[in-house]
């Protein structure tokens, strides 16, 4: 009952949105757009690593995924699943091998390890605190673990994320998880030389995954969400307020059209977002579409920033990845107990550097014009004095050049009387004594020849035969003339 209490009280809150709240959010965008830009340092880029091995951890199976790339795009290396008994968590010794079949082969110390673990392992829990206790937030959340979970700060990793401020109090989402859950699993990783470096939350992890695909909704400018996670063995029901988890609930998973009516009366103009990750839910998408508001979108409908078509089982890492990645919003990692540690140059020295950037700026940008100029000009006066060689050298050409076209002309004229010499020194040879020409005409191409013989298709197969001659053939008909006793005959042959 203090359950839905809990929930309806957070559609309540979710619900209202006044346009000055807007207007401000624009404003601290702008601000913080302008801050980055400022306070931006070279050194900074360096250190993120572009590599994450994100190991997701769920009851009866878990997931190793390595992830290349920044926030706003990612290439999947290697992704593998590990099926376990269905009530059981992996073992931390079953892990460490599936995973070292995972990354064989490849630098894991330049890799980001990121573990993100179920919901039964953790306490979300949203409360506020005076706005004066801001600057050494993390010491008061663990003065006050006691009240507030139900262990101490010596048995939890924690960290929180910061709902809303205003001018008196701030609203806090704090996130813990028991180290006698975790411990088995880090200690195990780092005996096969996996050093864990970022700890966090599965629901958070899809928080995370759902604000981005959120930017392909058409009212963007709600804030707050509800995601329905329909799991094997389970449903979740997960409320972010302003981008921050803020509460999780599990239902049994035979219970879905309870959950479904549930949800149904208390959302109202909040982003609802449902995923269908169990299997052996007999109701299909468009079944759990109807039940829901027309509002509800599904998961499967929005992509990720990621280049792989199967992107639906790659939301948990993703949304891990991102969350260790994103600059936009606080970085949620539960081995750092709630210190926030910001590594970067001081605007004093960005100011030092932009002011020694500038006149350097300008005068990289000055020199090499001023250095053509007087190169123009020394080229100038090289022109001027090498002018009276240049035109000498042009004449000589321009005379080689009429020299060359008199002897092309020459050439030509020689290579065809001694291609006519050569013709006729062929038929003096290869004709019969008995034949004898009337008429010879030979041009660039072919030769045709008339005259008498005694059998003039002989004469077809000795031209053809000639080393000179093709495509030999008559171009007039042969016929007998009784007077010379021999045929009358006019043949034409092109030139090898």
């Amino acid at each position: 009952m203090k359950k839905t209490k809990g929930i309806v009280s957070l559609f309540k809150r979710s619900i209202k949105h006044p346009a000055a709240g807007v207007r401000l959010a624009g404003l601290r965008k702008a601000i913080s757009v302008a801050g980055k830009i400022l306070l931006l340092s070279p050194f900074e880029l360096t250190r993120q690593k572009r590599r994450s091995l994100v190991i997701t951890i769920e009851k009866g199976w878990a997931m190793a995924c390595i992830l290349k790339g920044t926030p706003s795009r990612y290439v999947v290396v290697k992704k593998n699943l590990f099926k376990g008994l269905d009530n059981q968590y992996p073992s931390p010794e079953e892990l460490g091998y599936f995973i070292g079949m995972i990354t064989e082969g490849m630098p894991v110390k330049k890799m980001n390890i990121i573990l993100t673990v179920p919901k039964e392992w953790c306490v979300v829990k949203a409360n506020q605190f005076p706005a004066v206790v801001l600057d050494n937030l993390s010491s008061v959340i663990a003065f006050e673990m006691d009240n507030l979970t139900p262990f101490s700060a010596d048995e939890v990793y924690y960290d929180y994320d910061i709902i809303k401020r205003d001018g008196q109090t701030v609203s806090v989402a704090i996130y813990t998880v028991r180290k006698q859950m975790v411990d088995p699993y880090l200690y195990g990783f780092q005996k096969c030389g996996y050093k864990v470096s970022s700890l966090t939350l599965n629901p958070l992890s899809l928080v995370r995954a759902c604000l981005y695909s959120k930017r392909q909704i058409k009212d963007a400018s709600r804030k707050d969400v509800l995601v329905i996670n329909f799991m094997q063995g389970k449903t979740e029901l997960i409320a972010a307020e302003n981008g921050v988890l803020t509460s999780v609930y599990a239902f049994k998973s035979d219970d879905v059209d309870g959950v479904l009516s549930y949800v149904k009366d208390k959302v109202s103009d909040n982003t609802l977002i449902f995923i269908n990750n169990d299997p052996t839910i007999d109701t299909s998408v468009e079944e759990i579409s109807a039940m829901l508001p027309s509002s509800a979108i599904n998961m499967d409908t929005l992509s990720l920033p990621v280049k792989d078509s199967a992107a639906y089982d790659l939301r948990l890492p993703l949304g891990a990845a991102m969350g260790v990645g994103q600059k936009a919003r606080k970085a949620i990692n539960l081995l750092s107990f709630g210190k926030v540690i910001e590594k970067r140059l001081p605007v004093v020295v960005t100011l030092l550097l932009l002011l020694l950037f500038i006149p350097l700026a300008i005068f990289h940008i000055h020199i090499p014009i001023w250095k053509d100029e007087q190169a123009l000009v020394e080229l100038d006066k090289q022109i001027k004095v090498l002018k009276p060689e240049v035109d000498k050298v042009e004449n000589i050409k321009k005379e080689i050049k009429a020299m060359e076209d008199d002897l092309t002309v020459l050439n030509k004229f020689n290579n065809k009387r001694r291609l006519v010499s050569e013709m006729l020194k062929e038929l003096t040879v290869i004709l019969p004594n008995d034949t004898w020409l009337a008429r010879l005409t030979i041009t660039d191409k072919d030769i045709m020849i008339e005259g008498y013989a005694p059998t003039a298709t002989l004469l077809l197969s000795i031209l053809d035969n000639s080393k000179y001659f093709k495509d030999v053939a008559t171009t007039a008909t042969t016929y007998k003339d009784t007077r010379l006793a021999k045929e009358r005959f006019q043949i034409k042959a092109a030139f090898k």
